[in-house]
Order: structure tokens, then sequence, then C-alpha cells
């Protein structure tokens, strides 16, 4: 899982820790990370099938044009939820998803 906090719609942060998948291995060691989010944040934990998404044109949707694409949004979780579904569908043409999407968004204080 990756992470992205938004604050006050103009400042990013990201984060991605190269671990395996949860519950994929028994034995996995995973690499851990600490950050500080400030009050009225949104905290975006995000699976790779949100921004692995194939392109009509057969390219895929990148994790910097994810992260240009959420930061082009306003505070509103909901909507931005609702956009970014609706968005990833355009993109790809389709309703269904060939990997999971998953997103939570959490608004902090």
């Amino acid at each position: 899982m990756s992470g992205i906090v938004h604050v006050e719609s103009v400042n990013w942060a990201s984060s991605i820790t190269p671990n395996p998948l949860i519950g994929a291995m028994e034995e996995a060691q995973f690499t851990d990370l600490k950050c500080t989010i400030p009050n009225n944040s949104i905290l975006y934990i995000f699976s790779d099938g949100v921004y692995e998404i194939e392109k009509t044109d057969g390219q895929m949707w990148q994790l910097d044009e994810f992260k240009q694409y959420m930061a082009a949004q306003d505070s509103d979780l909901g909507g931005t939820m609702d956009r970014l579904m609706a968005h990833a569908r355009t993109l790809s043409d389709s309703v269904e998803f060939s990997d999971d999407f998953t997103i939570l968004g959490i608004e902090i204080g």
C-alpha cells in the first residue's frame, strides 16, 4: 500500500514503502515509515491498482499522473473519491478494472 497526504489543498507529501503484498507470505518482513500528519489533512492509503490503469492508448497511468490528478482535487473527500473512480473508468474506457482499485481517505483533525 502507498500513501499520500493532502494538506489544505496545496501541500503534498508522498511515500511508498517497498513491501510485499500484505498476507502474501507468512514470514514477510516489512519496512515501516513514520511521519507527522498535520491537522486539516487528508491521508490517502491506496493499492497500486488505483494508478496502474491501462489507458485507451495502451499506456499505463503512472503514479506521478495520479498524484497530479489528486493534487488538483478540492478537500471534499467524498466528491474526490467519486471523481477519481469516474476518471479511472474514463481513462480505461471500462467500468471494471484488471487489478484491485482500493483507496482509503482519512480526514485528519
